[in-house]
């Protein structure tokens, strides 16, 4: 599965609207900050791998910050 793959999976889009949320939200989680830049950079790739791995959590934060139950 290709990185911009897991980005959708997680619910975010691969615009680079949808890149800077995934990075603003794991920035939330991830114990290792990332730059918010749009980009799928090195540190990013790494972020989604790291955040689809733990996708159940992830998605749970989302929902929660769309107002939902999760």
């Amino acid at each position: 599965m290709t990185p911009q793959q897991k980005l959708r999976e997680l619910g975010y889009t691969t615009a680079p609207a949808g890149v800077a949320d995934f990075q603003r939200d794991f920035n939330l989680l991830g114990s290792k900050p990332v730059l918010v830049t749009s980009e799928l950079d090195v540190d990013t790739l790494n972020a989604i791998t790291l955040a689809f791995e733990s996708r159940v959590a992830f998605k749970a934060l989302r929902e929660r910050k769309r107002g939902g139950h999760a």
